[in-house]
């Protein structure tokens, strides 16, 4: 009877663990997509024509260009993709675990503990976490059939790095390192270890992952003391465990080293005071830190979401002694203490706002940012074809988002050049809109200049759009909301836009003037009105220059007075 429930509970398990993962992730089938994944679907949809290359083949190149052909434009498959991958990791952890000979009880803990982790935030939330995702599904599988039996679960194991590495190459430690770590024939470790080293080597060589990256690039790596601060700051953000977003600002942190400190000294004492667990500990904590090895040079390119493989030895122990606990309702209730925990954590993480809407979690924020505007763009009905010309609503001084707003007290604040970073510069609509040709932005200083002939968009808060009209129409309404909104400055800044195009035209300056009264501006009135005054001269018979003034002048009275 007993056997018959376990294997019935086993079967079972892995709907479980699936609707577990749909649970704690199901929001983020609403994520839109993020910076990487528009530049890489820009490869795959053929607009840019720049190859994928050889490097992350299956992740990236194989997903992108078939995802498109199935999914197009609509990011919730994508997303589903990856969280129906994360789900089968957690049974595979499960199945792992079994392998290891941990009872079943600890092999379910391993595996909920893995699935509802905060380091599965990112890469269920973000579609280029597709390369986290399925490395660690392969990985998990070079794992499995490492600890089999024979030549062919060490060919499966050999081929399950290869699938693994051209999903991501920072797993090709992991054979070689469970082949040192773990007990096994000689023969087996050595054939085992030396041929994985071997195709992590070919693989890393073909993609170009062994060249010097310089100072400033992206990816750049150093070998001192960077190495030891990345570390510490990985271990810290795990010990700070209330801060949901730890890399939002995706850098080793030297400050973060006495947290850093906590979990190597709990882990010292717990080996001290159980000596049954010490050569587990050490061995899981151990292949922990080589997992995580391949990114600790990296001098400014510190993700959480980097401990997603690394973690799971440290889950697989931890799975381990829930399962050793005498009272199962006690390994039941920190599991769904953990559960809530996370869930709790993910709720945060996603409406985290730096200010109006804008959200804290860059990948995130970008992603809002573009889903907003390319929702604007559809639910207004503009002409989206032919040339644009987005406009942001307040023109202010440019400041970095993607460091937050930190250190930015007193400086305007403006979410409009993160709508053209979002949508890559414009060329990210055409995968939406085909029929677009050019997208051009309002330049950074508030320049507006390339206007007349494009359809104009205005852009306000985190990517919504308002469609304005074609050309001098377009910015004659943008114009009159900023008068109505008492955005003076604004509406006098695209009034000389207009000027600059047409410098005699009356009207405009009749809204110049307009503008100088209502701001008290006695000096602009009076500049105004002299070059009416021009113009209505030259008119013969008095014309809209002469209509204009006398309308300017009443509207002025009795300011005009003190001229």
């Amino acid at each position: 009877m007993n056997r018959s429930r376990e294997s019935t509970s086993s079967s079972l398990f892995p709907l479980y663990l699936l609707l577990l993962t749909l649970a704690l992730y199901w929001p983020a089938l609403r994520v839109f997509f993020s910076l990487d994944d528009l530049q890489f679907l820009l490869k795959a949809a053929g607009f840019d024509e720049e190859p994928f290359g050889f490097r992350r083949l299956i992740s990236v190149r194989l997903f992108f260009t078939a995802a498109w052909r199935l999914f197009d434009g609509h990011p919730w498959p994508y997303h589903l993709v990856a969280i129906l991958l994360h789900a089968a990791n957690g049974w595979m952890v499960f199945i792992l675990a079994r392998r290891l000979g941990i009872r079943e009880m600890g092999a379910c803990a391993a595996s909920v503990l893995f699935i509802a982790a905060p380091v599965a935030f990112m890469p269920l939330h973000w579609i280029s976490g597709m390369q986290e995702v399925s490395m660690t599904f392969f990985a998990l599988l070079a794992a499995f059939f490492y600890l089999g039996g024979g030549y062919a679960s060490m060919t499966a194991s050999l081929a399950a790095v290869s699938l693994s590495l051209l999903c991501k190459e920072s797993s090709f430690l992991l054979v070689p390192a469970l082949a040192v770590i773990l007990p096994a024939p000689r023969k087996r470790r050595a054939l085992l270890g030396a041929g994985a080293a071997l195709i992590a080597l070919v693989v890393l060589l073909a993609v170009g992952s062994l060249k010097p990256r310089p100072a400033g690039h992206p990816y750049e790596t150093a070998f001192g003391m960077n190495v030891l601060y990345n570390l510490l700051t990985y271990s810290g953000w795990l010990a700070r465990i209330w801060d949901y977003c730890p890399d939002r600002v995706p850098e080793y942190q030297t400050g973060l080293a006495p947290w850093g400190l906590i979990l190597p000294v709990l882990f010292g004492v717990a080996s001290v005071r159980f000596p049954g667990i010490r050569r587990p500990l050490a061995r899981a904590s151990l292949l922990c830190v080589v997992l995580l090895l391949p990114v600790l040079p990296l001098v400014r390119h510190s993700y959480f979401y980097y401990l997603y493989l690394p973690l799971i030895p440290l889950w697989l122990l931890a799975g381990a002694l829930l399962g050793k606990l005498p009272l199962r309702g006690v390994a039941a209730a920190i599991l769904v203490a953990f559960i809530f925990y996370s869930a709790t954590q993910g709720v945060r993480h996603r409406r985290a706002e730096l200010t109006d809407g804008v959200l804290e979690d860059p990948i995130l924020r970008y992603a809002a940012t573009a889903g907003n505007a390319v929702a604007g763009f559809r639910a207004e009905n503009g002409v989206m074809q032919g040339d644009l010309y987005i406009m942001t609503s307040v023109i202010r001084e440019k400041v970095d988002l993607t460091t937050g707003l930190r250190g930015s007290a007193g400086k305007g604040r403006t979410t409009f050049l993160m709508v053209e970073r979002a949508l890559i510069d414009g060329q990210a609509l055409k995968l939406f809109f085909p029929f677009v040709e050019t997208v051009d932005f309002q330049d950074a200083t508030g320049e507006t200049q390339g206007w007349q002939n494009k359809h104009l968009y205005w852009t306000y808060g985190p990517g919504k759009m308002v469609y304005l009209g074609y050309g001098e129409e377009g910015l004659i309404k943008l114009v009159n909301y900023c008068m109505s909104a008492g955005e003076y400055e604004r509406a006098g800044h695209e009034v000389r836009a207009m000027l600059g195009a047409h410098p005699d035209r009356p009207d405009l300056y009749l809204i110049l003037g307009e503008i100088a009264v209502r701001r008290g501006d006695s000096a602009m009135l009076r500049d105004v009105i002299e070059k009416l005054e021009q113009l209505s001269y030259a008119e013969n018979p008095p014309g809209t220059a002469s209509r204009a003034l006398n309308m300017l002048k009443r509207m002025a009275s009795p300011s005009t007075d003190n001229r």
